[in-house]
């Protein structure tokens, strides 16, 4: 179960924020039905952490932050496979 911060909702009904169990939080995805943690739908040998979903276009493209394998702040951009 998570708490969460919803911060962006496309045309389509999904809505992306940050969601947290316990601290630290990880960037989230909702459909209405349950979350996912978008952590788990990225390369782990990347080392890359996602924090915080701030945005989802029509297309379904979630943009956000979260730090990198040497724990700098980045930008992210993930595009759904279709």
């Amino acid at each position: 179960m998570y708490s969460h911060l919803l911060l962006a909702m496309n045309n389509g009904g999904q809505i992306v924020g940050a969601g947290a169990a316990s601290y630290p939080s990880v960037a989230i995805l909702s459909d209405g039905i349950g979350d996912q943690d978008l952590n788990k739908l990225i390369d782990p040998t990347a080392g890359a952490t996602l924090r915080e979903a701030t945005g989802i276009d029509d297309s379904g493209q979630i943009c956000g932050w979260g730090y990198d394998a040497a724990g700098n702040l980045v930008g992210f951009l993930l595009t759904p496979i279709k």
